[in-house]
């Protein structure tokens, strides 16, 4: 796994690596389903604090990744990947 190393309770920006991000900036499958498993369950927290429905909160969450999956290519890293 391309995942950095930390404390637990972090940011899931903090758990992601930049290798990791270019890697699927560049397309790489296996990576992007290693961003989404490192990610996927601060993500559908917080959709589920916000919507306080488990259906919504999975909904939400998926159309989240297609989001940032469409959009991906232009994360140039400047800010945190939570953004």
């Amino acid at each position: 796994m391309r995942r950095l190393k930390g404390a637990g309770g972090e940011a899931p920006q903090d758990r992601v690596s930049p290798d990791l991000i270019e890697a699927c900036k560049r397309g790489d499958e296996r990576a992007w389903s290693e961003l989404v498993e490192a990610t996927h369950r601060d993500v559908y927290a917080l959709c589920y604090r916000i919507l306080g429905n488990p259906d919504d909160a999975a909904e939400a969450t998926q159309e989240t990744y297609l989001k940032v999956w469409r959009n991906l290519k232009g994360f140039r890293g400047e800010a945190m990947f939570s953004t």
